[in-house]
């Protein structure tokens, strides 16, 4: 019971579970090993050492037990004794690739690379085709700024392309050829990177490689838009990318989506701030390239916007990192998340969608409640310490709202809404220092968020403050 509560990511319950096996049978190894690996997965290090510990001495050539404790001893920054740990492990089963990794892993930690390479060298003859072991070596190549033999390290890989494969561990493949991108972002002048992305792109459809053109229109998408400043023709590239991704039903389609919701969501940074007019010249820019690629998710997008503008231009809450409307289709929702819940409890999304809901509906606490059973499941679920955040925010419960949105920073550190969501709570706590601060930030990663400052009232207490009023009199970028 305590494994299938650890797999549902249920650790505490998981822990509860080993304890109560091991008062029956305190000689138990492997529930020694098992509570260990559900408190090191909590991050109490310490703790889990001690339990691996207790597994190996009833059984000291557990070699399992010997590699997370190693790998526990690593995040200590026990890098040594880690060391001395997958030594142990790998003594009494040396085709253990896990611990030749960790072992790796800890070397590099102490930059004695060349050791490390060889340590994962012997992982990867035990297991040739893992595309993780891979990215070990061709980073710790990064490290030693062997640029050029890196590029050739990930190129064979590259090159002997299984698609299979690739689908099966997607985002190791996916970690692979980003690795090797950065490299050449670093050395290649932007010319040069164009070329080159456009050259892989016709290469992946010859090697019959997706994955590769995926990743290259990407890369090229994000050059024409930082480097070129080509909006337009970057999205389309961006569109195409998430397209054949989702096609592949590759995990790199959520974050390439996400990505294309930066442009869907554009709108509603107009809207906050009160400017409908500005709404309607950005959907004439962006409707025909919508059509042109057949973006019908953007499409609708745009088309909702307007529909909502018209219906109820006053009913947009603020701070949102979508548009808040109501449509009435909420009450909805939210039953048939509660049916998806009914089947399958530790749901995250169908958790978060909830509480998204109940937020919408203005039930604020029930929605607060919803988040931390999405955070139960997911801790690192960025978007649902952000909209927990907003909702602790509306109900003015300011410390908290604040803690939530350092936990969304802890994930998505340069997320502008975060850090204009912690200047208001500053700024309604009138803590000058702390408000001015976390709105500079917000300003430095989105230019919009100094027009929203302008007339959010959330900063009225602090308005006649001579540093706000420098913060809001300088000059908007274009």
């Amino acid at each position: 019971r305590g494994i299938a509560l650890g797999n549902l990511g249920r650790n505490e319950e998981a822990i509860a579970s080993f304890d109560n096996a091991l008062k029956i049978k305190p000689d138990l190894h492997e529930a020694w090993n098992n509570r260990g690996t559900a408190l090191f997965n909590l991050g109490r290090n310490e703790e889990a050492i001690a339990s691996y510990d207790n597994a190996l001495k009833i059984k000291p050539d557990d070699h399992e037990a010997w590699n997370n404790r190693g790998t526990a001893l690593g995040n200590l920054g026990r890098i040594e004794e880690a060391i001395a740990s997958c030594d142990n492990a790998l003594k009494f089963k040396p085709d253990y690739p896990d611990a030749w990794c960790i072992r790796g892993d800890a070397l590099r930690n102490l930059g004695r690379y060349e050791e490390a390479i060889t340590s994962y060298d012997n992982a990867l003859k035990i297991k040739p085709n893992d595309y993780d072991i891979v990215n070990r070596i061709g980073s710790t190549l990064q490290k030693m700024e062997k640029y050029k033999e890196a590029i050739q390290w990930y190129d064979q890989y590259i090159d002997n392309f299984n698609i299979d494969l690739a689908i099966e561990n997607n985002s190791d493949f996916n970690l692979l050829i980003i690795n090797r991108n950065f490299i050449i972002n670093k050395i290649y002048s932007i010319t040069e990177r164009i070329n080159f992305y456009q050259q892989e792109i016709a290469r992946s459809k010859n090697n019959n490689n997706p994955v590769l053109e995926v990743l290259m229109l990407k890369e090229i998408s994000d050059c024409l838009k930082k480097d070129l400043k080509d909006d337009e023709t970057a999205y389309k590239f961006l569109f195409k990318s998430w397209k054949l991704a989702e096609s592949l039903r590759l995990k790199i389609s959520e974050s390439l989506f996400r990505e294309l919701q930066k442009v869907y969501l554009y709108p509603d940074t107009f809207i906050r701030v009160g400017k409908l007019d500005k709404v309607n010249e950005f959907i004439a820019n962006w409707l025909p390239i919508f059509t042109e690629v057949n973006d019908i998710y953007g499409i609708d997008k745009f088309v909702l916007y307007k529909k909502a503008i018209e219906i109820a231009p006053c009913r947009f809450k603020k701070k949102g990192n979508r548009l808040f409307f109501l449509l009435g289709k909420n009450e909805e929702a939210i039953a048939s998340y509660d049916k998806t819940l009914k089947i399958k409890p530790d749901d995250h999304e169908a958790w978060h969608n909830r509480g998204y809901a109940l937020h919408d509906l203005g039930r604020l606490e029930e929605a607060i409640a919803s988040y931390d059973q999405a955070l139960k499941f997911k801790p690192d679920y960025h978007e649902t310490w952000y909209n927990r955040g907003t909702a602790l925010l509306n109900l003015g419960r300011l410390e908290e709202a604040i803690a939530s949105c350092d936990e969304a920073l802890k994930i998505k550190p340069d997320d502008a809404n975060t850090y204009f969501n912690k200047a208001c709570a500053y700024a309604l706590k009138e803590n000058i220092s702390l408000a001015i601060k976390n709105l500079q930030q917000a300003i430095n990663l989105d230019s919009q968020y100094l027009e929203m400052a302008k007339t959010d009232t959330d900063f009225d207490k602090i308005r006649h403050d001579s540093r706000f009023i420098n913060i809001i009199n300088q000059t908007d970028s274009p």
